[in-house]
């Protein structure tokens, strides 16, 4: 028996179209990072001075456009962006801004911004129009729509892919409640109404407790929370949930444990580890499809204050600002339990401090869908179909529908075919989601065993 794969020709549809808008790394200390390498290089010239939050986006063919810490907007020329100046973020929130592109005007963008320290004004944003300023952009006069009035929030922003492959839900928490709210960004704009869900741990006094990251799987079909704390005793945890990329509701909290000094989270590539870094040095890491998931904790790295945010990079590694440190360090294998992940403290050289902050991109910049099926010949015309494996992160598959291409179809998730001759068929995969389709097709030659063809990705 031999295993058959795909001859991937193109993709239709699907984050890989964003493969490269996450080139640029505008960083703390001006400094500029160009992951056209990896590692990357790393020059002066850079955008941002802060020490905390950052964001900054790429056009898809990797030519970058602007750059925020959540207070100013930076064109690519690093000058300050026309109407950029007092946005509602806050220079030394955790996460202070993250950017989203409407998904069907492409020169359209929207700044979500958030305020430090648990204070107001809290998740608001900001539009900006590449057309205007002859290529540069500029912040039109929907600027500062406050998303949060009369609600304080803690320093989280992040984003996930809705199931509709389209639209982009914006993710935050309240402070002192446990509250998430997630907005929906569509071709229309930004709907200012949030879903509000209420799940897990509970940001109180002191306001530290607000600190610390919030990320979305690659997949989008669950976050994570760091919780700060460390003064005063109370946080000091991190915790994980359940999104429904349809709804926007956040349910199922998990929570970690005990994590002194939690800044730091992020998910492995394949959404099957989680790992959190403290401002005490320390790297620990879950494996998230376990059974007992907190009693997966491991040590990976303890080398002294201090760690700050952590960020996936598009070579699938997870990159570690470093606090005073003029080095990141990176975990190489993120997807690998243990230390086989491969940490590395001294990753590459700075020519400034680490700071604490790493750009703020989109998860599914990095995600893909399953990208193939196989098909194992079981006699010159018997084969054994299979579908791609899903795995705990995963999208809830509803159903599948094969089409055999010669009149007969199956709802088998791996389904056995007899072929009555030797006609090449092309094999159809109808994959259904709760508001997706995801179609693989290739063509099988009975006889000969070749396989091969078009993926279409609905």
């Amino acid at each position: 028996m031999r295993t058959l794969g795909l001859l991937i020709a193109f993709v239709l549809f699907g984050p890989t179209l964003f493969a490269q808008e996450n080139k640029w790394w505008h960083v703390g200390g001006n400094m500029r990072l160009n992951f056209a390498t990896n590692p990357p290089t790393v020059t002066a010239g850079g955008c941002i001075n802060t020490t905390e939050g950052c964001a900054s986006i790429s056009d898809a063919a990797g030519n970058f456009l602007f750059a925020t810490d959540g207070v100013t907007a930076y064109s690519s020329n690093c000058s300050v962006m026309a109407n950029g100046t007092l946005l509602s973020g806050g220079a030394s929130s955790t996460q202070s801004a993250i950017i989203v592109k409407n998904p069907v005007l492409p020169n359209i963008y929207y700044i979500f911004t958030a305020s430090e320290n648990a204070t107001a004004p809290g998740i608001a944003y900001s539009e900006v129009n590449m057309t205007l300023n002859a290529g540069l952009g500029a912040v039109t006069a929907n600027k500062n729509i406050l998303l949060t009035p009369g609600l304080i929030m803690s320093e989280k922003l992040t984003t996930s892919l809705h199931c509709n492959g389209e639209d982009v839900w914006v993710i935050s928490k309240r402070w002192q409640s446990n509250n998430y709210m997630a907005w929906l960004v569509t071709g229309l704009g930004v709907n200012t109404v949030p879903v509000v869900s209420s799940a897990g741990f509970v940001p109180n006094l002191p306001s530290g407790v607000s600190y610390g990251q919030l990320k979305s799987s690659p997949s989008g079909t669950k976050i994570a929370s760091a919780y700060y704390g460390f003064v005063g005793g109370y946080g000091n945890t991190a915790e994980i949930c359940d999104f429904n990329k349809a709804t926007g509701v956040v349910s199922g909290a998990i929570s970690l444990g005990t994590v002194v000094g939690a800044y730091g989270i992020e998910w492995s590539p394949n959404g099957e580890i989680i790992y959190c870094a403290t401002n005490q040095g320390l790297l620990y890491q879950w494996q998230v499809c376990a059974a007992n998931i907190p009693a997966t904790r491991v040590l990976i790295a303890n080398t002294g204050p201090f760690f700050g945010s952590l960020q996936l990079t598009p070579y699938n590694e997870i990159l570690i600002a470093k606090g005073t440190a003029t080095r990141h360090a990176v975990i190489r294998q993120p997807n690998v339990a243990g230390i086989g992940c491969l940490f590395n403290d001294n990753y590459y050289p700075l020519i400034a401090n680490s700071r604490m902050g790493l750009p703020n991109f989109r998860p599914d910049f990095i995600f893909q869908d399953p990208l193939d099926y196989d098909a194992n010949d079981i006699t010159c015309f018997a084969f054994q179909f299979i579908s791609p494996p899903e795995t705990c992160t995963s999208e809830q598959v509803l159903s599948y529908l094969w089409d055999f291409g010669d009149g007969t179809t199956s709802t088998l998730a791996n389904p056995i075919h007899n072929f009555l001759n030797s006609t090449p068929r092309t094999v159809t995969l109808d994959i259904f989601y709760q508001c997706r389709t995801l179609t693989l097709s290739s063509v099988v030659n009975p006889v000969g065993g070749n396989f091969g063809g078009l993926i279409f990705m609905n």
